[in-house]
């Protein structure tokens, strides 16, 4: 009910934050999100319309960049694209306002990694999510880095990427997580990054497609509910003709409208 009404001039335009204990809440908001994102998507969203009503009542941060990009990522989720694209590109517009470069791969990761793709074509995102992953390094904000990371190799095979090419990034990216210490990050990506090795292989080989996809495997996947990684496997099963499986994780979707569209 907040933004009801207001254009991107007027919400640009919110007077500067000045209460200090509200400031502090939307960092613990920020530091909170990844996390939720993860394992509790709901609680994510709870987060993302605390960071966004704060931001509207007590005004304009460095932090709003962040409020009105994770403010986009939940109207995705909650099926409002134009929305979310409205929003995304004003986090955009924020980041660039306030200058705080410390900040773009948590605004590049939601906006280029989840939202871009819904109006304009996929591959044009990759540029900016490597510069989320680079600027990440660079600031020490690894979590995000590799959530960009995650976002490129997604990415750049939806849009048409040679599976050589999004392999060999993967590999530079597999080391960076292992040695930031990312390691829910990496298990998210490496049901992924299996069906893009699945791709590349000729022979198709389904020992090694077995070994990998097993029933505790399929557990733990379908309780992460993340529909990328579900939607990586459905297609490894599909690939090796067990439609059985690849029906499963097809009912695993909660909102199959959430596989974030390609070759567009």
């Amino acid at each position: 009910a907040l933004l009801k009404g207001k254009s991107d001039e007027q919400l640009m335009r919110l007077p500067t934050m000045k209460n200090d204990l509200q400031y502090a809440v939307l960092q613990m908001l920020n530091v909170m999100y990844l996390s939720c994102l993860i394992q509790r998507p709901t609680l994510a969203a709870v987060v993302s319309l605390k960071l966004i009503n704060i931001t509207l009542k007590h005004g304009n941060s460095v932090l709003s960049c962040i409020a009105f990009s994770a403010y986009a990522m939940f109207l995705v989720a909650a099926g409002d694209t134009e929305g979310a694209i409205r929003y995304g590109e004003l986090s955009l517009k924020l980041l660039e306002s306030c200058g705080s470069i410390e900040y773009l791969p948590r605004v590049y990761a939601g906006v280029y990694g989840v939202i871009y793709s819904w109006r304009f074509p996929s591959r044009d995102a990759l540029d900016n999510l490597l510069q989320g992953y680079y600027v990440g390094l660079q600031t020490g904000d690894k979590e995000f880095a590799c959530l960009c990371a995650n976002g490129f190799c997604f990415t750049a095979l939806d849009s048409g990427t040679r599976i050589l090419e999004v392999l060999e990034k993967y590999e530079t990216f597999q080391t960076s997580m292992v040695t930031n210490h990312q390691r829910k990050l990496l298990n998210m990506i490496s049901p992924f990054v299996q069906a893009i090795r699945t791709y590349a292989d000729s022979n198709g080989d389904p020992l090694a497609y077995q070994s990998y996809v097993t029933n505790h495997t399929i557990t733990e996947i379908k309780s992460s509910n993340d529909v990328e990684i579900l939607f990586a496997c459905m297609m490894i099963c599909y690939v090796f003709s067990d439609y059985e499986r690849a029906a499963s994780f097809l009912h695993s979707f909660n909102h199959v409208s959430l596989v974030v569209p390609s070759f567009n």
